[in-house]
């Protein structure tokens, strides 16, 4: 998983002019700035979200993890670490632009606004089983 700053200013700052994670990285930016970033550690949220299959509520195929880019998982890793600091504004205005751009790059459909945190957490799980399955 390289690098886990996608920029702050694409999304957490609210941002509307950035329509997908990918124009976000292009940009070169991040989803997490200053002292996010010093507090942003792989293993935290590896441990935090990493979940079953039965566990799942959305049907993560092996084809739909490799159409995702690894700059999709930098960012949901992001966004999931800081989940609980962001307002309900911030959390939606989020997950309304990352969603339906991960669900159209995963060639599935969007889950309903509810379902939003829920589906980031099984499609990053699901990459991390994937990772866990190739390295024996």
């Amino acid at each position: 998983m390289g690098n886990t700053s996608v920029e702050a200013t694409c999304f957490v700052s609210g941002s509307s002019d950035v329509e997908s994670v990918e124009e976000c990285s292009q940009a070169g930016n991040s989803l997490v700035s200053g002292a996010a970033k010093s507090n942003l550690t792989t293993g935290t949220v590896r441990e935090g979200w990493s979940r079953s299959d039965a566990d799942s509520k959305f049907r993560i195929t092996g084809a739909m993890l490799k159409r995702a880019q690894p700059t999709d998982f930098a960012a949901i890793e992001a966004i999931l670490e800081r989940w609980s600091s962001l307002s309900l504004a911030e959390q939606t205005a989020l997950t309304e632009k990352i969603v339906p751009a991960l669900a159209l790059r995963l060639q599935t459909e969007a889950p309903p606004l509810p379902d939003h945190q829920r589906y980031l957490e099984d499609l990053l799980a699901a990459e991390y089983r994937r990772q866990s399955r190739s390295l024996g």
